[in-house]
């Protein structure tokens, strides 16, 4: 846009992410002389990048996704650019950075849980909106956030780092082992004596495989279970400001699998046990230093108050930002992306409209040949399928068997569980022999 102005003598130019606006000095014109395309940077193109993308081709902004794969990105057409970089390997943080050169970033987000840490590296060195990259390391290993709140003597389960000749004299019989880097539940098993504990991390040490080509580091965590009802809470840090913006149940069936089968909103938590969860977990950021980003806090409320079971420093998985937004109307994606490009939020807390619940229907091991759902016409009832055809259940009995994920709204909570239950029942899935 070109503008010709005379008689002024002072020209007050602002500029901001989202545009380039002109003060003329003694004048009320104002005139906006160029919207600002911003770059959002995603790192792996998987779960997350393809939400963030549908939020970022929905506001307007381009796309960069960075892949070590980029085959499936480079047929996305949402998608303005495709740069290639081996994610994992050793020399990534500084090819990210040269691949950037000149382009104008507005915010970079992680694709994948594995990239977390790396965005935060590459934030802090370009002086974008983010969790440190100090912070980010803490969380992300289960060990270094339980010394870190050993430190600030913050109650959470006792706990030892596995070796060989490690003592548990210390630690219940009651016990969890896990990797120190994992997600997901997966590779979390539970003990029942010390002797079954050191069996399991010794059998676990050096083979906590994700998939075919990523693998957990070989440090694993023994640690005391906790008893009481487990949560996640949504957590929004925004310089420095923390807001809990939801407190998130969890469905368990000990009959089905070792890890949670859905989430659920709102819980049955008096007002008093929520101050007690929110005061509990600014203690736990502010130890920790979070003082950015949107993540998702796992703990348990004890019979002594809550203690934390990890932190992880984005958005929840397994469609739990789907979850709040059938029941709040608000997209935690573009929250998250918005907190990444240094806008606020505005938001206190998310309250749902109703009773809001998710359930996972668990694949058998195998290949899958097809699919089939309902056809269901109801606002209140989203379904994902996860797998498609040829995809391969690997039958490991944790999260990586979910072949998809129902969704449903109303009114009491008996009734989303058994509109839930229904339509499970109506879903197949066939195998190749």
């Amino acid at each position: 846009m070109n503008q010709v102005a005379y008689n002024f003598k002072c020209i007050i130019i602002i500029f901001s992410l989202n545009s380039t606006q002109v003060y003329f000095h003694n004048s009320s014109v104002v005139i906006e002389i160029e919207a600002c395309i911003l770059n959002i940077v995603i790192l792996g193109y998987f779960y997350f990048a393809d939400n963030y993308i549908r939020v970022a081709h929905n506001n307007g902004h381009k796309v960069v996704v960075i892949e070590s794969d980029c085959e499936k990105a480079e047929n996305d057409s949402r998608v303005d650019r495709v740069i290639n970089v081996n994610l994992t390997g050793e020399n990534a943080y500084r090819e990210i950075l040269d691949s950037l050169d000149g382009i104008q970033v507005g915010a970079i987000l992680p694709g994948h849980v594995f990239h977390v840490a790396l965005v935060s590296k590459i934030c802090e060195t370009l002086s974008l909106p983010s969790i440190s990259y100090e912070a980010a390391l803490k969380c992300l290993s289960k060990i270094e956030m339980r010394k870190e709140l050993n430190r600030h003597s913050i109650d959470q389960p006792g706990f030892v780092v596995f070796q060989d000749g490690v003592s548990l004299d210390k630690l219940s019989q009651d016990l969890i082992v896990k990797p120190e880097k994992g997600f997901a539940s997966i590779g979390v098993v539970r003990a029942y004596d010390h002797e079954q504990a050191l069996d399991y991390a010794k059998k676990a040490n050096g083979a906590l495989s994700y998939s075919s080509n990523v693998n957990f580091d070989s440090e694993v965590l023994i640690e005391e279970c906790l008893t009481g009802t487990e949560y996640s809470a949504e957590v929004l840090c925004e310089a420095g400001t923390i807001t809990v913006l939801g407190i998130t149940g969890k469905h368990f069936n000990k009959e089905e699998s070792s890890f949670e089968t859905g989430f659920f909103i709102p819980t049955s938590l008096s007002e008093d046990d929520k101050k007690k969860i929110g005061d509990y977990i600014h203690s736990v950021y502010g130890c920790l230093n979070i003082d950015h980003g949107l993540s998702h806090c796992e703990f348990v409320l004890t019979d002594s108050g809550p203690k934390v079971i990890e932190i992880n420093p984005r958005i929840g998985g397994a469609h739990l930002s789907d979850l709040y937004d059938l029941a709040t109307g608000v997209d935690l994606f573009e929250v998250s992306m918005n907190n990444a490009l240094g806008r606020p939020s505005g938001l206190n807390s998310l309250s749902p409209k109703g009773y809001t619940s998710t359930g996972w229907l668990l694949g058998a091991k195998g290949t899958i040949k097809n699919v089939t759902v309902p056809e269901i016409n109801d606002d209140n009832v989203r379904i994902f399928v996860r797998k498609d055809q040829g995809s391969v259940v690997p039958g490991l009995g944790d999260n990586r068997d979910r072949v998809l994920s129902i969704i449903a709204t109303d009114t009491t909570n008996d009734q989303v569980t058994r509109t839930i239950n229904d339509i499970k029942n109506q879903c197949t899935v066939l195998y190749y022999d």
